[in-house]
């Protein structure tokens, strides 16, 4: 709809809306003009694809959902990454990994949704 809105190919709309530097700025221009007239959104997942980039930082977490919680050292670390995520393009899960079941955190992560992978615990190495 925007290519034919402003009259140009769909390669066209797909290079400007990727920031391409090869289209004529006035091409630019219209097809900007069309976007903002369709309000249109490139689609995420078909982006992704194309780009074989999620821009998703996912946070694991290894511990009970109650100590998440109530620790504010999580809230506090949660904060932090979702300010430093501010200005990229990147969006932040969170997975309160389950250790009865690993397997489903491994299939989330094996699946290709994630850019990026943190994980966070209290447990230290240290059992002395």
């Amino acid at each position: 709809m925007v290519a034919a809105l402003a009259g140009v190919s769909r390669a066209t709309v797909s290079r400007v809306v990727n920031d391409s530097p090869s289209v004529d700025p006035e091409l630019v221009r219209s097809v900007k003009k069309a976007i903002l007239t369709l309000d249109y959104t490139p689609n995420r997942a078909a982006r992704s694809l194309v780009k074989r980039r999620a821009n998703s930082v996912t946070l694991i977490v290894s511990e009970s959902t109650s100590k998440v919680f109530a620790d504010p050292f999580f809230a506090t670390v949660v904060q932090g990454l979702a300010l430093f995520l501010t200005d990229t393009e990147y969006t932040l899960n969170m997975i309160i990994a389950s250790e009865s079941k690993p397997e489903k955190t491994r299939s989330f992560l094996l699946r290709g949704s994630v850019d990026g992978v943190l994980v966070v615990s209290h447990h230290s190495g240290d059992h002395s």
